[in-house]
């Protein structure tokens, strides 16, 4: 599965077909732009752990069954 997220070659990180250029052209509010930009970042912090959606979904289910 191809990734949202991707790493430039100096090793920072960027959404794939994003300019953030661009998004800080947009008429956000502050507040608005670290809710986006916490939400990126959780993206990739998930597509960096290399755990598929699958797998996430079967993590959750047996530590919510353990804690039965």
């Amino acid at each position: 599965m191809r990734t949202l997220t991707e790493r430039t070659t100096s090793g920072t990180w960027k959404i794939r077909n994003f300019s953030w250029e661009r998004f800080k052209e947009l008429d956000l509010s502050e507040s608005e732009r670290m809710t986006l930009y916490a939400i990126f970042t959780k993206l990739k912090d998930y597509e960096m752990s290399g755990l598929s959606p699958d797998t996430v979904q079967k993590i959750a289910y047996e530590i919510k069954e353990g804690l039965k």
